[in-house]
């Protein structure tokens, strides 16, 4: 019996101190870093641009307020706003009839003072006449000119004309209302040499120059674009603002687009036609410095090799990398503001 008792006091104290094996694998369990899902996309080639944007409204080269050169009654209304009208065209007449008839007697009274001077001059060579007559015959002829003369430039005046092919973007006056000289009557408008100016900042001088293209978008037509040049580069650089102007002219013609709306425009000032691009939302910032996470196998794993970049120029959706990174390999571009070096990783389909 005590041989049994302490066989059995033994086999409890070698069951008591014996290994767990269990222990050891939850150790080495924890210790492992978790498979991450990513999503990751092939860094590609392609065209990408450096520029400046800036807002500005919509401007015309051809803008022009009518004013009445004359005073009387609106007698003849021929247009109203937003009609099409050409160079010279008739667009009003302001008290003409009596004009008409005031010329028409200064062409008849300086008919009469013409024939008079030919009469005169034929006595006189005759000595028929003094020198006196033929005098005041002269000058009556040469005062009914000036006043036949003036007569039509009045008539000329009372008829109110369009100064360019356009548009009247302006009506200001009624049939039967009484102008003054000098009083608006319309506004006429050229809408198809639209324009844009906008003040650049001084920093950005050395990028701007003549014939370079730009975009223009408008939010009220979303989703659309159209195509200008810088026309025109100010010498002078405003004290009070540090911009320095630039004019920039549209060069499509739409309806939809009118003066005054208001635009974004980018001035392109570098194009690269073939860049190694990597979208933005990859980068991974690690003491100011760009970083990105590179999909590479190991074996039957993948695995996030985290890279140093080198950055050119950049758009709001991508960046060109100069060094860093080659075409073709897998980047990262959701999941990665979790991970660390090397560890596994599950690209997603």
């Amino acid at each position: 019996m005590q041989r049994v008792g302490v066989l059995l006091i033994c086999l409890l104290l070698w069951m008591g101190c014996g290994p767990k094996p269990a222990a050891p694998a939850a150790v080495e369990k924890k210790n492992e870093k978790p498979v991450v899902s990513v999503v990751a996309e092939p860094l590609n080639v392609g065209p990408i641009e450096a520029f400046v944007e800036l807002p500005t409204t919509l401007e015309t080269e051809q803008l022009l307020t009518v004013v009445a050169e004359v005073r009387g009654q609106v007698e003849e209304l021929l247009v109203d706003e937003q009609e099409a009208v050409k160079a010279d065209q008739l667009l009003a007449r302001i008290d003409y009839q009596r004009r008409q008839l005031a010329y028409d007697k200064s062409v008849i009274e300086h008919e009469n003072a013409r024939r008079t001077l030919e009469r005169q001059k034929n006595l006189a060579a005759k000595e028929l006449n003094t020198q006196s007559d033929l005098d005041a015959a002269q000058i009556a002829y040469d005062r009914a000119a000036i006043t036949m003369k003036e007569a039509g430039i009045d008539l000329d005046k009372a008829s109110i004309r369009a100064p360019f092919d356009g548009m009247i973007a302006e009506r200001h006056i009624r049939k039967g209302q009484f102008i003054s000289e000098g009083g608006e009557l319309f506004v006429v408008v050229d809408p198809t040499r639209l324009r844009a100016q906008v003040f650049i900042p001084e920093k950005d001088i050395a990028r701007i120059q003549r014939g370079q293209k730009a975009q223009f978008s408008f939010d009220a037509l979303p989703g659309e674009k159209w195509t200008g040049t810088v026309d025109v580069i100010s010498p002078i650089i405003d004290k009070a603002t540090g911009t320095f102007r630039a004019r920039i002219g549209l060069e499509a013609t739409d309806e939809r687009l009118r003066v005054g709306l208001f635009a974004r425009v980018r001035i392109i000032t570098e194009v690269i036609d073939r860049a190694l691009l990597l979208p933005k939302n990859a980068l991974v910032y690690e003491g100011g410095a760009p970083h990105i996470f590179v999909c590479e196998a190991d074996g039957s794993r993948m695995l996030a090799r985290k890279r140093l970049l080198a950055l050119g120029l950049e758009t709001s959706d991508y960046a060109q990398v100069l060094q860093g990174a080659q075409a073709g390999e897998s980047v990262v571009i959701k999941g990665q503001n979790s991970l660390k070096p090397d560890q596994e990783i599950r690209v997603a389909e």
